[in-house]
């Protein structure tokens, strides 16, 4: 099933497969209503707590079609804390294949489930924002939110008080 709704962060669309979310996208329409009646209330309830920046939802089931190395990275991502960021280098050694730097930010990029699997809170070694699937905008709005200063030509600075 998908849906469709507005979050703080702007328009989303949800896939639930009965048992897990499949998909959580950002749109760049806003205008194709809001279909979120269709989503058991709780998932939809949790779902948003993790776009209004109040929850990770961490207990909410995601089931994602990957690559075994993707779906590594994606488990990896969901276990950094809120408030914390990894260079792109950092999580390929944690993932034991520190040479895999290019393919961590390629399985960053192709994360089906944005905030979910906050790939958002991975950057740069020179602390550079990297790219960002839903625009860099978004990205940058996300770091935030999560209290990082990131400066004009997008170096993240410092994480504020």
């Amino acid at each position: 099933m998908q849906a469709w709704f507005m979050s703080p962060l702007g328009a989303v669309t949800a896939h639930w497969n009965g048992c897990a979310v499949t998909r959580i996208e950002f749109l760049q329409s806003e205008t194709l209503g809001d279909t979120a009646r269709k989503f058991p209330k709780a998932v939809y309830a949790e779902i948003q707590d993790c776009l209004d920046g109040r929850s990770d939802a961490l207990d909410l089931p995601i089931a994602l079609q990957g690559s075994a190395f993707q779906q590594t990275i994606w488990h990896a991502l969901r276990t950094i804390p809120r408030g914390q960021l990894l260079t792109y280098s950092v999580l390929a050694e944690q993932v034991g294949n520190p040479r895999a730097t290019r393919a961590v930010a390629n399985a960053c990029g192709s994360n089906p489930c944005a905030v979910l699997i906050p790939c958002h809170r991975v950057i740069r070694r020179n602390q550079g924002l990297g790219g960002y699937a839903w625009g860099i905008d978004l990205k940058i709005k996300l770091l935030t939110r999560e209290g990082w200063a990131v400066t004009d030509q997008g170096v993240v600075l410092s994480r504020g008080s």
